[in-house]
């Protein structure tokens, strides 16, 4: 989002999906409340991922949030390019120790 107040696109677009991850770069989720207020979407779809320890947020800190709140709720599973699925799993620290900074899928 590029800034306040929200575009018709972004309504849309949460209206479109069953859950929205919210990358929040502060410990009071003030992106999501803003959505909350403003637009009166479900708060269920809107799942914060806050990371306010004052360092630059990374992608493996957003990959391992996202995937530890789709685990929670059993959803984690992706689709291979010929439909079937596979569990994808994502390395602990140990594993990461000198590895490429992505996730390792398994079938």
């Amino acid at each position: 989002m590029r800034g306040f107040p929200f575009c018709d696109e972004v309504v849309d677009f949460v209206n479109a999906h069953d859950r929205v991850f919210v990358l929040e770069q502060n410990r009071d989720a003030q992106l999501r409340s803003l959505m909350l207020i403003e637009h009166g979407l479900d708060p269920a779809k809107l799942i914060s991922v806050l990371h306010y320890d004052g360092s630059p947020i990374t992608a493996r800190f957003i990959v391992k949030a996202i995937a530890e709140r789709a685990h929670a709720s059993g959803e984690v599973r992706r689709l291979d390019d010929d439909g079937g699925e596979r569990s994808v799993s994502f390395p602990s620290s140990r594993d990461r120790a000198g590895a490429p900074d992505q996730a390792k899928a398994l079938s």
